[in-house]
């Protein structure tokens, strides 16, 4: 039986064993069971989200993700004894010359969630160039890395059972809520 799960190589298993204070998610890392919500992330010139996100990881442990747009309920969010809450953010992946590459090419990381809220936080742990749109932010994801990599194409949405890389091409949702499929 084949997973969909690969260790990523950018966190090593110390990194991993240490989790922030306040943890929603004390279960295992175990997808089949887990909410697993996909989240476009804008593209802006000249800013790599993903490292800025890391960058606060880095610093404090934790970073708060800032989703603008329809706000997702914090009580989704929440893990239970047998599940974790994942995070997927994705956007397309730019081309050399800065452009956008085509929809089906995408850059994603996957994350676990730890906390959610539809306040700021008041640890001010997210990344510097949310401070100008703040007030447009109506969720907001507490993230630590996942030692999981989920992929896009594994993925499949609640509603539809279709692949979450599928209906990302298709659809203009700015998240999707999905389950992770295992592949015999």
């Amino acid at each position: 039986m084949r997973t969909l799960l690969q260790p990523e190589k950018r966190m090593g298993p110390h990194e991993r064993a240490e989790k922030s204070r306040g943890s929603l998610v004390n279960a295992p890392q175990n997808p089949a069971n887990s909410l697993v919500v996909v989240i476009r992330v804008a593209f802006r010139p000249g800013i790599d989200p993903f490292a800025e996100i890391d960058n606060v990881i880095q610093r404090v442990g934790h970073c708060w993700f800032g989703k603008i747009g329809k706000p997702i309920s914090p009580m989704r969010m929440i893990a239970t004894e047998d599940s974790a809450s994942f995070a997927v953010l994705t956007m397309p992946t730019p081309g050399p010359t800065g452009g956008l590459s085509k929809a089906a090419v995408r850059t994603s990381r996957t994350y676990e969630i730890l906390d959610a809220s539809s306040s700021r936080p008041a640890d001010g742990a997210y990344p510097a160039y949310y401070e100008s749109s703040l007030r447009q932010m109506r969720t907001w994801l507490k993230l630590q890395p996942s030692c999981c990599l989920l992929s896009l194409d594994e993925l499949r949405v609640l509603t539809s059972g279709r692949s979450a890389l599928d209906t990302l091409v298709r659809c203009s949702s700015a998240h999707l809520f999905c389950s992770a499929e295992s592949r015999a």
